[in-house]
């Protein structure tokens, strides 16, 4: 790449992330109204020059785009939002120091945006009770520190384990009835309900509703592609929210909803937040449906690897940290914002600024991991950060990881010759800057090469 097309693909990405930055932020503010049941009709449908910019390489090529990035500057200004310049950092040393660094906030109510639209005095600020401020996600401080500790027994070691034998069959069951005789859409027909039933267990959704809300959740993450279409799934998530944990009230397992409603009882948790708890919970488990599809991505278009995979599955597990480190679920983090200056190197990051982090990014960086953008699924990548890192680090990572190794096992071991049904063209990921999940992965199922 010339130092021109590397400059070119910079900007272009720059502008890209300041665009679905602004209708997330717009989006999640706007959940005042959603949460009260009510939708915008005046929200744009399309945003035209995004939708120009989603044909750039980045989508189907994005390291390469983020290499550019990478290795032209240090963390460098990619534009500006709500009154604030909005810095990409992507180096793996620079990303760990971000994601700790006490001056960086989640904090969604003192970020440059909210803080300078606030000072309208038409612009009401949410109470303490109100849903946009009870997600784990947007709170820093006290607030997080009190609440993420139920998040994380919610999702705990022990619980995950527990639904393996029901993961596993799971798999068996959804594979029986997929056909040997055409192709098959893997991904919608295999690792969204395997994600989906296993996440549910954990959770403590009844199976029969396990596939009501995916879609609704599928457009809040891609909500660049139809806002409209998003700001009226918002409304319907946040409602089968309520309805699910209303129901749970009354009916308390070993399951971790019911962990929730414990935690309230004790005095850690208010109602309000229990709601926001689950709602993250259930939308970041999304997650989960495409780190299978996201593996197999890997091994299909690199048949040495896969070879090598198949020839022992037994050694797996040990190889699925290079796949996430490869095609992590997340390229970008959301936002930070930093409330003192953050000094990185080569560069001193004001207070007041916005920061996006590469996930993507750090996990390519030459800096950490040799030759990064070869696969090699003997390399020990279990420092990569697939699922972020510190305090706001995944509290689903065990349960991704454990989809992701249970589903390859189950479906190479049976169908080891697996192929795309068209190898002539390039396997389809849904446009995103954030997120990194195939929209669809059509195969053919073969049991021998």
């Amino acid at each position: 790449m010339t130092n021109t097309e590397a400059r070119t693909f910079a900007s272009e990405l720059g502008e890209m992330i300041i665009i679905e930055m602004a209708d997330f932020v717009q989006l999640f503010s706007e959940t005042f109204e959603i949460a009260a049941g009510t939708t915008r009709s005046d929200v744009q449908d399309t945003c035209p020059r995004w939708h120009q910019l989603r044909e750039m390489p980045f989508v189907s090529k994005p390291y390469e785009a983020l290499a550019a990035v990478r290795d032209s500057a240090p963390p460098t200004v990619i534009g500006e939002f709500g009154g604030a310049p909005v810095w990409l950092v992507t180096r793996y040393e620079d990303v760990r120091k971000v994601l700790v660094h006490p001056y960086v906030s989640n904090d969604f109510y003192d970020a440059p945006w909210w803080v300078n639209k606030a000072r309208d005095p038409q612009d009401a600020t949410p109470d303490e009770y109100h849903h946009t401020r009870t997600i784990p996600l947007a709170m820093e401080d006290e607030r997080h520190a009190r609440t993420r500790p139920a998040l994380v027994k919610a999702m705990s070691t022990r619980r995950v384990e527990a639904v393996g034998p029901f993961l596993e069959q799971t798999a068996v069951e959804l594979l029986d009835g997929l056909s040997e005789a055409e192709p098959v859409d893997l991904h919608y027909q295999y690792a969204v309900p395997l994600g989906n039933a296993t996440l549910a267990k954990v959770l403590g959704i009844p199976a029969d509703l396990s596939m009501t809300y995916p879609q609704w959740s599928d457009l809040l993450n891609y909500h660049m592609l139809d806002p409209q279409a998003a700001r009226v799934a918002a409304g319907k998530f946040y409602g089968f929210v309520a309805s699910v944990m209303s129901a749970k009230r009354h009916s308390l397992a070993d399951d971790g909803f019911s962990d929730l409603w414990r935690a309230h009882d004790d005095g850690v948790l208010s109602e309000f937040e229990i709601y926001g708890a689950a709602a993250l919970l259930m939308h970041a488990g999304q997650e989960a449906t495409g780190v299978v599809t996201n593996g197999l991505a890997c091994l299909l278009r690199h048949p040495r690897a896969m070879a090598e995979v198949t020839s022992d599955l037994s050694k797996l597990a040990g190889r699925i940290d290079e796949l996430l480190r490869f095609e992590s679920p997340l390229r970008l983090t959301l936002p930070r914002h930093t409330n003192g200056p953050v000094e990185l190197e080569g560069a001193t990051i004001p207070p007041r600024a916005y920061i996006v982090v590469s996930l993507a990014g750090a996990n390519h960086d030459p800096a950490h991991f040799a030759n990064p953008d070869a696969l090699d699924i003997d390399r020990d990548a279990g420092s990569h950060l697939a699922f972020g890192h510190g305090g706001h680090r995944c509290v689903g990572a065990r349960l991704g990881t454990m989809v992701a190794t249970t589903g390859l096992h189950a479906l190479l071991s049976r169908y080891p010759a697996v192929r795309l049904a068209d190898p002539d063209q390039p396997i389809a990921w849904r446009p995103s800057t954030f997120s990194r999940r195939v929209a669809t992965m059509p195969v053919i199922l073969g049991r021998t090469p």
